[in-house]
């Protein structure tokens, strides 16, 4: 278990800037063409609602996303020295 905790700890740093990095990239995407060009074919009600729920989602789990990123090793990292303290390493 401690080299799995170990991968996770790794991969959660790459994780991090993979987060941040696609967040940015839609907020760019969103702010250069904008979200009605995936709900063209839609009435202008359902549009706007469709466009807010869409930012809304995005917005919220790439936020989630990041703060994980940054949580995960921290608690991994705890998880090992508990690991440590108690011998089971």
């Amino acid at each position: 278990m401690k080299w799995i905790k170990v991968a996770i700890i790794l991969s959660a740093v790459i994780f991090f800037f993979v987060m941040s990095t696609a967040l940015s990239d839609f907020r760019n995407y969103v702010d250069e063409r904008g979200l009605q060009t995936l709900v063209n074919h839609l009435h202008v009600t359902k549009q706007t609602r469709i466009i807010e729920y869409i930012k809304n989602e995005m917005i919220f789990f790439g936020v989630g996303g990041i703060i994980t990123g940054i949580i995960l090793p921290f608690r991994m990292i705890i998880s090992l020295w508990r690991m440590r303290n108690k011998g089971t390493v």
